[in-house]
This record gives C-alpha cells, sequence and structure tokens, in this order.
C-alpha cells in the first residue's frame, strides 16, 4: 500500500473509531492487557494499560491537527510485540497497532526528529525522561478497535496515549551501542573532507 494511502486509511479510522459526541466511553480504571490481547472488539473504547517497544524509527512519520490532542497535533507510532520486531517493510509494520501520542515537548508527548544521522524520535514520559529505542514502555490509554484493514483480515488497532512510562530501562541504550558505527561515519566524512581541502 503506498504510504499516503496508508496514512488515509489510518486517519480514516480514527475518525470512525472515535466516539461520536454525547457517546459514552466505557468507565472504571484502566485495565492491563497483555500486548497479543489488546486488539480485540471487546476492548474497544477501554482504558487499557499495555507493554511494548516504540518504534522510534519509522519510514514515514505522520503528524498533524487533532483536536483531541491537548498540544492540537498528534504523531502516530507503532508499539511493537518485541525489542527486534521486524518493521523493514510496510506489510510487517501492519502488523502492529499504532499509538497516538500528542506532538511536543512535554511530557507524554513526542517529537518527531530532523531528517539525517539516523536519530530516533524523541518520546517524553511522564516524568519527562525520553525514551530509548531499547526501553521496554507501559502506555496508558484509550484503545480503539475499528474495522478491518483494508486489504487484510484483522482490525485497525488505535491505542490513544494518556500516560508514557519506562517499564524496564534497557541494560545498554541505543545510542551506546551505536556509537562505534557514528564515529566510524564521522571519521570517513572528516577523512573525505580532509582530502577534499589537499586537492584544493
Amino acid at each position: 500500500m503506498a504510504p499516503i494511502l496508508l496514512l488515509c486509511v489510518l486517519i480514516a479510522g480514527v475518525l470512525m473509531a472515535c466516539p461520536a459526541p454525547g457517546e459514552r466511553l466505557a468507565e472504571g480504571p484502566p485495565v492491563a492487557i497483555d500486548y497479543e490481547a489488546v486488539c480485540d472488539s471487546t476492548n474497544h473504547q477501554r482504558l487499557v494499560i499495555v507493554e511494548g517497544y516504540l518504534h522510534l524509527f519509522p519510514r514515514l512519520l505522520s503528524c498533524y491537527p487533532d483536536v483531541g490532542a491537548g498540544s492540537g497535533r498528534s504523531c502516530q507510532i507503532k508499539l511493537l510485540p518485541t525489542r527486534n520486531a521486524p518493521t523493514g517493510s510496510a506489510e510487517e509494520e501492519r502488523a502492529y497497532y499504532t499509538t497516538f501520542i500528542d506532538e511536543g515537548d512535554r511530557p507524554n508527548e513526542a517529537r518527531s526528529r530532523a531528517y539525517g544521522f539516523g536519530s530516533p524520535l524523541k518520546v517524553f514520559t511522564s516524568d519527562s525522561t525520553l525514551v530509548d529505542p531499547y526501553d521496554r514502555v507501559r502506555i496508558t490509554g484509550r484503545f480503539y478497535a475499528q474495522g478491518q484493514v483494508s486489504g487484510g483480515d484483522g482490525l485497525l488497532c488505535i491505542l490513544s496515549a494518556d500516560r508514557i512510562e519506562i517499564a524496564e530501562a534497557a541494560d545498554v541504550s541505543w545510542a551506546d551501542e551505536h556509537e562505534a558505527e557514528r564515529d566510524a561515519l564521522q571519521a570517513r566524512i572528516d577523512s573525505m573532507a580532509a582530502l577534499r581541502e589537499e586537492r584544493e
């Protein structure tokens, strides 16, 4: 599915999944649910707590105006069941449900990155901690199961995040693990720049 078409499907799904004015949402405290069990029509509009890994390196990130977001805008980020879940194609990413997080730099918000150098998206927890791509997170929010995914056989699953916490901090951060790669890349860049200066 073309990225723009996939975006339209997700936006349309959110608009259809959101409750109509005056419609009562499920009441009660949030219920902890296993990742595999969340995407079930019985959980529609429930306040849930679910754990997983935020996909902070999306090929396509959509942040757009959202009247329901406290900041006025929200970003859609996939929540993965495991740290190494495959995300190399749109087909693989479709297997995971989308988490909508308010856009911004405050607690429980997300900030899109400037493209280049492979830096992750910035997502802030409820205590303003920056989420590492290898951190397991705990998200509390309203879950929506809406219709069938176009071209697929599963429900379009959406989680509107209210609270983000670190459930399990990474033993080794993504930044530390990739420091050697970044240093090697920078060394190549510096070497090429030095060669250009010599030729000039």
